[in-house]
């Protein structure tokens, strides 16, 4: 006790240091309030403020110790007692458990008076002299204070060291990102270059160095992000470096280790750090689009979960920040994008920084009777800080319906942000007792469920019991109770011979169970403890091609569905640049050549350039090939034969520079603009450049993008109308100097409400297309008040508005300018309802698909919004032993046409039905009759060239109709209808069968309905197309041993005056009814088409296209028509000049 007492600094030290811990206490008060006073939307001013208070915090002990000899004083406080305190007469009550010693300035005690006696008879030998029991405080206390500095100096040499062999494990980025980091660097507005390195040993972006910063990326960076998500990691993580955030973390940390019992620094780093991401992220918004950087921030999230506790260095998701609220912040619309803070205002913030250390350690000590009556005050016991990286448990208990414990359970741990597919779990077993513990788990919020066989704990996808684990302690949830789940058994059968396929993968799209399943001998796999929702089910095997499925499930009821895989094939490569060298991080999707179905495949290339897509179609298809930095192209290719795989190289080539454009920006008075931002799109959703103008309104668009329109650019500002600006860039030296003027803005206030005028928080407010692909729309979404605003629209806008749970109303035109809120009500979301009954018996049928389209029956007064495609094809699979089936969301109200089909019967259609809330209205009744098997047809045989040999890969249709058609040209049997797949969606079709002609050109169609009329039409396979009508009049055995002679195929080609005709949006070859697309070559100017029918044609040049309203849609014009007759078997030229302009 002593020794501990002999270590006492002293009343003065000890002045000081709580001198030092209120200054530092008012100093974070302060940036605190400026923060959200000033700078809540301002993420440089907010970093500025938290950089200068951390400096403050950092001098605030040499302004305590040079207080004495400042000529001021401020008296306000209470003094330390001169003399040293005297022990109370009656022993000091001690808590029953230890209270953690930090340094607090210790309370004097009044001198306690004896009451007078007589001397004593005797003399006693004086007592050693006892330690005062305060000063053996104040030496404990800073004896813990230096073990805890000692500690957190230690962990920062150890990080220090620790940075120095991440440096010798990491690579040098590969010569194919350093142009990238070069134009990342310019974005940023410094001329050094930047380290940026490879690392093994980080799976998040990471930035760390003090004095030579170091960007480091993770290994496997570019195969779990886009190059685009690339380039957004690299622009946050080198902003890091220009602002010099690292030396910055180096002063954290050092504050950290010496105020290490003081709270307020903790809070200080925290806001400083998410200052920093934010102010970094505004240097990335500045090269981005805040959507398509979201969806980075999640990507990048995905794979470094769980985020590590680091202090040595920055990361690009720190750990106990909220995902969702930054999200928020990049999408609010009230950010501040400035990614510097004025010198103005760094100037104030130091000057007031210098009055506050003059100001507060001037404060002196009273004496101890002016402060206090004589009573002890209690002694303050602040908690002390949680190491934040003090992993924590999760215990809990699985139980069944009946209470039982529930043992070998699979209880499954994720991070409620999480969002990846599938999700990133941890898990453990129950025991007999149905425990389980989740150890080493990190502070947070979690979603926690179980699987046990056919039950489960949660009754909803996603829907999973919620955990908080806090910093100081672990987490107990109530128990896990068991339930049963729907059960889904998926049987896979080749279509060619209905036979089982084993070992095919089953995949559940959407899952929180197992994703991917194999089927066993009968071709089949058991999907346990599913909900009652749809699930959308995925097949594919070997040599065969891919097939989709939605199954409604809600009803509760275990279902069985088949799927029947066509014949198809995989295919597998490299992608290769100009040189022969692998290009990693390629997107390649395949879809069909008429784009029939949407996407059928998508990979990325490995570092190695490999890339394989599974599951294809058989026939013409197209690869999209797409990077950023490179030139983004359709290949086609055709399958022609079952394989595992077809081997297919890819050649990407480098993209050109894409020009430049320098842009002045005014308003009407031709004053300049500034803070006002260009954004320039190409033909894809992630070509982007985007530039903000400075105090002088000009800012620079560098390599830019032209999309069908040509070059254009859409120009915002606050409080001003947005422009879409049309021009031609220059050169990178040169850039075309561009002038723009902005009107001012029209203003719109709004609150969107239920039916019971109850406020709708978080619903979703566009202008136009909310400004997707350059329209001038924009976005807000509503506040918990239901209020919405905008001041920046442009005249007469189209508005729509939604929300989940709700129909979507769009087309909406709101007055604008005016004074008084608009109240935009929202119905319930609607669904289509009916029964699906056997026509004979009138009992219900239990399983079923119903695909919905838009009703050909539609009114002028019916509304209209899109419908999601897989609800069209494939539909939606029902097992429902009522029949009854339920389609949803849709817009109340809107009408549409239902097709129902279900095996052993014809289908069924309803043009019209309503989609209506629930409980309004009826449900349709369908009425389906039975197919006799011994009625249905099958067609098949051969398809030939013109010299007698089968062709392979050519695609095959069967339309099977009833009632009077109209002839082919006309809609809905056009050819673009038939080629797109959108024909077996009309009424009058009773079956639409898709093939693809095997290596002899051979095909079949089973199964056929005895319709008014039967039709075979093909194409492609470098034969000419043709349609074959009238099959239902042939005899059986001719139907099935068809030999579908082609003639020989035309082909023509011919060139384009570039100098007559300059600006070119698209070039068509019109004739035998369809429509083909001509590309033109690598020179501009030639074009050619091979694989035609015989017949007059005409080459139409389109120019470039115009913006039609605010909703996205373009137009063009027809410039110049070339007539040409093509003859089979021969080549046909068509170059189209001068004389060919329209008139």
């Amino acid at each position: 006790m002593t020794a501990l007492a002999r270590l006492y600094p002293g009343d003065p030290a000890l002045a000081v240091a709580a001198t030092v811990a209120l200054a530092v206490a008012l100093l974070v008060t302060v940036a605190a309030v400026a923060e959200g006073v000033f700078a809540r939307h301002r993420p440089a001013l907010r970093s500025t403020i938290w950089r200068v208070a951390l400096l403050g915090v950092i001098l605030a002990p040499a302004a305590a110790a040079v207080r004495p000899h400042w000529p001021w004083h401020v008296a306000v406080l209470p003094a330390l007692s001169a003399e040293p305190p005297v022990l109370p007469a009656e022993p000091v009550p001690l808590p029953s458990e230890p209270v953690p010693v930090v340094v607090q300035p210790p309370v004097s005690t009044a001198p306690l008076e004896l009451p007078a006696a007589a001397p004593p008879a005797w003399s006693v030998e004086p007592e050693p002299p006892v330690a005062d029991p305060w000063h053996v405080l104040g030496g404990a206390a800073v004896v813990v204070w230096a073990a805890g500095a000692a500690f957190g100096l230690l962990r920062l040499v150890v990080g220090m060291w620790r940075l120095r062999g991440l440096h010798r494990r990491s690579a040098p980025l590969g010569a194919e990102w350093a142009e990238v980091v070069e134009d990342v660097a310019r974005s940023l507005g410094t001329s050094r270059a930047i380290d940026v390195r490879l690392s093994p040993d980080v799976y998040s972006p990471v930035v760390a160095g003090a004095l030579a910063p170091t960007v480091y990326l993770p290994a496997t960076l570019a195969a779990c992000c886009d190059a685009r998500q690339v380039r957004d990691v690299l622009l946050h993580e080198c902003a890091h470096v220009v602002r010099r955030d690292p030396l910055v973390r180096l002063v954290q940390c050092l504050a950290a280790a010496v105020y290490w019992p003081h709270p307020a620094v903790y809070a200080l780093n925290r806001r400083l750090d998410l200052a920093c991401e934010d102010a970094c992220d505004n240097a990335a918004l500045a090269g981005t689009d805040p959507a398509d950087y979201a969806e980075t921030l999640l990507a990048v999230t995905r794979f470094c979960y769980p985020v590590p506790h680091t202090h040595e260095y920055l990361t690009m998701v720190p750990k106990r920040t909220s995902l969702e609220a930054r999200v928020g912040r990049l999408l609010g619309g009230q950010r501040d994008p400035v990614t510097r803070t004025p010198t103005r205002q760094r100037a104030g913030l130091m000057a007031v920084l210098a009055l506050a250390l003059l100001a507060i350690p001037s404060a002196e000590w009273r004496a101890a009777a002016d402060a206090t009556d004589g009573t002890p005050a209690e002694r303050p016991r602040p908690d002390e800080p949680v190491e934040p990286s003090k992993l924590r448990e999760i215990t809990g208990r699985v139980v069944g319906a009946d209470g039982k414990p529930v043992a070998g359970a699979d209880v499954r741990l994720r991070a409620a942000d999480d969002t990846s597919v599938p999700y990133r779990t941890l898990r453990v077993a129950s025991d007999a007792a149905g425990r389980y513990v989740f150890r080493d788990v990190r502070p947070g919020a979690y979603r926690l469920w179980a699987l046990a066989g056919d039950t489960a704990s949660r009754d909803k996808l996603g829907r999973a019991e919620a955990v908080t684990v806090p910093v100081g302690g672990g987490a107990s949830p109530p128990d896990l109770r068991m339930r049963p789940g729907v059960a889904l058994r998926v049987r896979v059968v080749s279509d060619a011979d209905g036979k089982p396929l084993v070992g095919a993968r089953v995949r559940l799209t959407w899952t929180d169970t197992e994703r991917d399943h194999l089927t066993g001998a009968g071709g089949d796999v058991q999907l346990q403890a599913l909900t009652r929702e749809t699930w959308t089910v995925e097949a594919g095997a070997k040599r065969h091609g891919g097939v989709t499925l939605a199954v409604d499930l809600s009803n509760g009821r275990d279902a069985a569905v088949e799927l029947r895989l066509p014949p198809g094939s995989a295919v597998a490569g490299v992608v290769h640049g100009p040189d022969g060298k692998p290009v990693p991080g390629v997107g390649l999707s395949a879809f069909r050549a008429t784009s029939e179905g949407g996407q059928l495949a998508y990979t990325e290339s490995d570092a190695n350039g490999r890339y394989r897509l599974d599951y294809l179609p058989l026939g013409d298809l197209q690869l999209y090939v797409g990077k950023r930095g490179y030139v983004r192209e359709y290949k086609p290719f055709r399958l022609t034969a079952a394989a595992d795989p077809v081997p297919l190289d890819v050649a990407v080539t480098p993209r050109p520079h894409g020009g430049a454009a320098r842009m002045t920006v005014t308003d009407a008075a031709g004053k300049p603009v500034p803070g006002a931002v260009a954004r320039n799109h190409g033909r894809f959703s992630d070509d982007v450049r985007i530039a903000t103008a400075g105090a002088d309104g000009v800012l620079l668009l560098d390599d830019v993008f032209e999309e069908l329109a040509g070059h254009e650019a859409v120009v915002r500002a606050k409080g001003f109308a947005p422009r879409v600006v049309r021009f031609q860039p220059g050169p990178k030296a040169t850039p075309a100097e561009v002038a723009v003027r902005l009107d001012p803005g029209h203003a719109v206030r709004g609150r969107v409400v239920d039916t019971a005028g109850k406020p709708v928080k978080g619903a979703y407010v566009r202008s136009g297309r909310g400004g997707l692909l350059g329209d001038t729309g924009c976005e807000e979404r509503t506040d918990r008040d239901g209020h919405f605003a905008f001041d920046s629209l442009p005249a007469d806008p189209t508005f729509s508005v939604s929300a989940e749970g709700y129909s979507e109303l769009a087309g909406q035109k709101f007055p604008l300018d005016g004074r008084d809120r608009v109240v935009v009500t929202l119905k319930p979301a609607a669904a289509v309802r009916g029964r699906v009954l056997d026509a004979g018996t009138g009992k219900p049928i239990p399983d079923f698909t119903v695909s919905l389209t838009f009703s050909p029956d539609r009114r002028p007064t019916d509304p209209i919004t899109g419908i999601l495609g897989s609800l069209t094809d494939p539909g939606q699979t029902f097992a429902a032993a009522d029949g009854r089936f339920a389609v949803s969301p849709l817009a109340a109200g809107m009408p549409f046409q239902a097709t129902v089909t279900a095996a052993g019967y014809r289908r069924g259609v309803v043009r019209r039905v309503e989609a209506r809330p629930g409980g309004e209205g009826g449900e349709a009744e369908i009425r389906l009759k039975r197919e006799d098997p011994a009625s249905l047809l099958e067609v098949g045989g051969k398809l030939l060239d013109h010299t007698g040999r089968g062709v392979a890969g050519v695609e095959v249709r069967l339309i099977a109709t009833e009632g009077q058609r109209p002839r082919d040209s006309a809609f809905p049997f056009n050819w673009e209808m038939v080629e797109t797949g959108q024909i077996g969606q009309v009424a009058e079709v009773l079956q639409f069968q898709r093939a693809t002609t095997g290596p002899g050109g051979e095909f079949r169609f089973r199964g056929v309905p005895p319709g008014d009329e039967l039709e075979l039409v093909h194409w492609g396979g470098g034969t000419p197309p043709g349609r074959l009508r009238g099959l239902e009049n042939r005899a059986a055995a001719e139907r099935t041993a068809l030999a579908v002679r082609t003639p020989a195929p035309a082909s023509v080609r011919g060139t384009i005056d570039r100098a007559a005709y300059p600006d070119i949006g698209r070039v068509l070859l019109s004739g035998n009814d369809r429509f083909l697309t001509l590309k033109l070559a690598a020179d501009g100017k030639s074009f050619s088409a091979e694989g035609l029918a015989a017949g007059q044609y005409e080459v139409q040049v389109y120019g470039t296209s115009r913006r039609v309203g605010d909703r996205g849609a373009s137009t063009s014009d027809v410039i110049a028509r070339r007539p040409v007759t093509l003859i089979a078997g021969e080549a046909t030229g068509a170059d189209v000049g001068e004389a060919e302009r329209q008139k």
